[in-house]
């Protein structure tokens, strides 16, 4: 009894290792033309992309997966092709970020491609959905429960002749360049291009952020086939979700892609967090298709070079006000500031941190902080000051004072 109980346990660990290692991925596809074994068909090339934790074992990468392809959006399998890989790579920043703290040098992911050079498909009123499952996620996410046993689902769909734009059938998807070595910072502002390119010239992209599909389990991390759709949404750690995968601060612009804001502190370290982008694809005003892209992003505990000042109210306490950074820096980060105050003469401009500027009059000025690391790296920021200091209110009227009669005031305001 004792000797099963360590086989299971050593079973359950290895097929944990095996399993959890899928950091994201995403499907594509391209519109070839007619069918060549039937001209009534048409041809498509379909392509996963895979983003896998770098370096993964024999057990972790496949040499082909099984593309399950189902009749429009039901549980009918059209077909589920064995497809081979042809191309890994890890993705690696060889250079470090100078105007980031710490060596940013290193693996990000091992990305591999399993390409369906040509498949030729029966022209349908509800067009196809291809997918694709693998189980797990890494251990330990920020903001998905239980993640280590939480796999993963890819898919995309092909319209049919059901749409309401014409040839919508003879479409291709929007592709999504792998550029993602993006530097974030826990509690620091950052940029992450999620953009797609799309050969159509006419076809508008629209970008949302949306909810991550699971698929695949720890008893079976490597279905032969994906199960149908309608797909289970992942459950998310609160307060994060799929519209919010990153919090409340992190939005994504809806024309460009690009995911901006301030990113949340991990709870670990080298948090990582799951964000899905769905792509709306529009022809002439009306929708056509939607694009699905996911990825594991990492936040680090590191600094950025760069400028970022708090709003003040107005000084009314003297004509002293103190300044600071609201971002940390790394060390050796230079700071020019100006006050905006000319008539304070050489006092106008300060290289410290956290200096304290005494104004040489009432009024309103803009003071503006640059940083930056040997000159490399600027970032410049700017606020509003306004300086009233000991500016106290006050009025009493003329007697006396009688019914119906106008009533004088005096101003009593001192400075």
């Amino acid at each position: 009894m004792k000797k099963f109980l360590i086989t299971c346990l050593f079973s359950i660990t290895l097929l944990t290792a095996f399993s959890a290692h899928i950091k994201g991925g995403f499907f594509t596809y391209e519109y070839l033309g007619p069918g060549t074994v039937n001209t009534s068909y048409l041809k498509y090339k379909i392509t996963l992309t895979v983003y896998m934790g770098c370096f993964p074992s024999a057990g972790q990468l496949n040499n082909f997966v099984n593309f399950t392809i189902y009749q429009g959006s039901t549980n009918v399998v059209h077909s589920n092709p064995q497809v081979n890989l042809t191309r890994r790579y890890e993705l690696e920043k060889t250079a470090d970020e100078p105007c980031i703290a710490l060596d940013q040098r290193g693996c990000y992911y091992t990305v591999v491609i399993y390409e369906l050079a040509s498949i030729e498909l029966p022209v349908t009123p509800n067009g196809y959905t291809i997918s694709y499952q693998r189980c797990c996620r890494i251990a330990g996410m920020e903001n998905i429960v239980n993640s280590g046993s939480v796999g993963n689902t890819y898919s995309i769909r092909i319209p049919g002749t059901s749409s309401p734009v014409p040839n919508a059938n003879r479409n291709s998807s929007p592709n999504f360049p792998v550029n993602d070595t993006a530097i974030v910072c826990g509690g620091n502002f950052f940029n992450y291009p999620f953009s797609a390119i799309d050969k159509d010239p006419q076809d508008v992209l629209t970008y949302s952020l949306c909810a991550a599909y699971e698929g695949g389990t720890t008893a079976d991390p490597a279905p032969a086939s994906a199960s149908s759709p309608p797909y289970q949404t992942l459950n998310y750690t609160s307060p994060y979700n799929g519209a919010q995968p990153m919090g409340t601060r992190v939005t994504i612009n809806p024309t460009t892609g690009l995911i901006s804001g301030i990113a949340p502190i991990p709870n670990t370290f080298g948090g990582e967090f799951v964000v899905t982008v769905c792509v709306t694809e529009t022809r002439n005003g009306v929708v056509m298709a939607e694009s699905r892209k996911e990825l594991h992003i990492q936040v680090k505990d590191c600094d950025p070079v760069a400028a970022r000042l708090a709003p003040k109210g107005v000084t009314c306490d003297g004509f002293t006000v103190n300044f600071s950074n609201a971002l940390g820096n790394p060390q050796g980060t230079l700071h020019e500031w100006d006050f905006g105050d000319p008539g304070s003469g050489v006092d106008n401009s300060s290289s410290l941190s956290n200096p304290v500027h005494i104004y040489s009059d009432t009024g309103i000025y803009k003071v503006k902080l640059t940083v930056s690391i040997g000159g490399l790296c600027s970032s410049t920021d700017s606020l509003i000051v306004r300086v009233y200091p000991g500016f106290f209110p006050g009025l009493s009227t003329i007697g006396p004072l009688c019914k119906g009669v106008p009533v004088n005031f005096i101003d009593n305001t001192t400075l």
